[in-house]
């Protein structure tokens, strides 16, 4: 088994085919997980600071776009 690993790196549509046509395993890549948790940790700053609602974060999606989400149910 092939292991892939998800990075930052442009995704070509050839590499694209071979991940679909072949017995891959794919891992997220060092990089991937540190902005991960750096996008994380500056939503969760944000959250914190920010009075405004932020579109999907601490609101619903779409027709639910007007729906606030409690800070007692978000996972801060």
């Amino acid at each position: 088994m092939t292991i892939h690993a998800i990075s930052p790196k442009k995704l070509l549509l050839k590499t694209v085919q071979q991940l679909l046509c072949q017995d891959v395993k794919l891992v997220l890549s060092e990089e991937s997980r540190k902005r991960i948790i750096r996008g994380r940790e500056y939503l969760d700053r944000k959250m914190i600071v920010q009075q405004e609602p932020v579109y999907g974060i601490n609101t619903g999606f779409g027709a639910l776009h007007n729906k606030s989400i409690p800070k007692d149910q978000l996972n801060i």
